[in-house]
C-alpha cells in the first residue's frame, strides 16, 4: 500500500459563528478560530456543518490553514470501537460496530498514541467515541472519547433541547 498523506483534522465543537458578507468567522472551544470564505466551492455544506455543530454542541472535524483559513469541515460519527489490531501493526485496523468497513490508524498519525490509546479504551469498555476519516482506504483522522467532548444538545420529539 502506498504512503497515505495525513491531514491535520481535529474533532472540534464550534463555541461561536458570525456571518458576514465574505464569509463566515468560526470559533472553536478551547481551540483555535478560522474564516470560511464565502467563495469558497464548498462554503454551503461546510457552513452548514459549521451550524449544526455551534446549534447542537456536536463536534466537527475540521482542518485550519495557518493563517486561519477554513481548508476542510467533516460530518464526524459516534460509535464504539468493536475490534483493533495491535499497536505494532502498520497501519492499525480499526473496526467499529456500527459502521462498515475497515479504518486504518497509521503510526505517522501526529497524535498517533493518544489515538490509539482511546481507541483501545473504547474496545475494552464499551465507550462511544467520536471519529473522522477520509477515503479509501478509510484513514482515521481523529478519535477521542465522547465523554472527553461536550454532551451534544438535541431536540427532544416536543421540540425541547435535551
Amino acid at each position: 500500500m502506498g504512503k497515505t498523506v495525513l491531514s491535520v483534522a481535529k474533532l472540534l465543537v464550534v463555541q461561536q459563528l458570525q456571518q458576514g458578507p465574505d464569509g463566515a468567522a468560526v470559533q472553536f472551544k478551547d481551540g483555535p478560530s478560522g474564516r470560511l470564505p464565502r467563495a469558497h466551492e464548498r462554503y454551503p455544506r461546510w457552513e452548514k456543518l459549521l451550524q449544526d455543530s455551534f446549534q447542537h454542541q456536536r463536534p466537527v472535524g475540521a482542518s485550519l490553514a495557518d493563517g486561519g483559513s477554513v481548508l476542510d469541515v467533516r460530518w464526524a460519527d459516534q460509535d464504539v470501537v468493536k475490534w483493533f489490531d495491535g499497536a505494532e501493526a502498520e497501519p492499525v485496523r480499526i473496526s467499529f460496530r456500527g459502521h462498515a468497513g475497515v479504518y486504518h490508524l497509521f503510526h505517522e498519525h501526529p497524535d498517533f498514541a493518544r489515538t490509539y490509546a482511546a481507541a483501545k479504551r473504547s474496545a475494552e469498555h464499551a465507550e462511544m467515541v467520536w471519529f473522522i476519516s477520509s477515503g479509501s482506504p478509510l484513514v482515521l483522522l481523529d478519535l477521542v472519547l465522547s465523554k472527553d467532548l461536550p454532551e451534544p444538545i438535541y431536540p427532544k420529539p416536543n421540540g425541547v433541547a435535551s
